[in-house]
């Protein structure tokens, strides 16, 4: 069994999606990128439809029994921001539930709580593996939600 995090982080006001998958116990944790997603266009509407395939083409299935979306923190972004992330969030969501049976959305400070430490040293826990720091702790606490780690 694995367990899937995912993040969003925006480069000039774009959203890049990633998805790092999760296998452990947490003593021997593997992770690794399943899907980096740039926008392809300008088009809001048209990303989050090419997010939405590239999410589909994963095919998350029975193998995976947690995902966790990592959240934005809303106090320290703009509005512009929380839409942005919030529309691609809602993707990765909408998507996972279809075959998961436990979907997450958590900020930074719930995730850490889940992995028993601060963000900061959630993420330094992390920090070995060649996958994005965010998608890779959302990826631990899925796991250690679904009882593997």
């Amino acid at each position: 069994m694995s367990a899937i995090g995912m993040a969003v982080r925006l480069k000039d006001t774009r959203p890049i999606a990633t998805v790092v998958e999760a296998v452990g116990p947490r003593t021997d944790l593997r992770l690794r990128t399943l899907l980096v997603q740039p926008p392809s266009a300008a088009d809001a509407a048209l990303t989050l439809r090419e997010l939405m395939a590239a999410l589909n083409s994963l095919r998350l299935d029975d193998d995976v029994s947690c995902v966790v979306v990592r959240s934005i923190n809303l106090f320290a972004s703009t509005p512009t921001v929380q839409r942005t992330h919030h529309q691609v969030e809602g993707v990765m969501l909408a998507v996972s539930r279809v075959t998961v049976p436990r979907v997450e959305a958590l900020d930074n400070q719930a995730i850490a709580r889940i992995c028993g430490s601060t963000w900061e040293e959630t993420k330094a826990s992390v920090a070995s593996f060649e996958t994005d720091p965010d998608a890779s702790a959302a990826a631990l606490a899925a796991l250690i939600l679904a009882g593997e780690a």
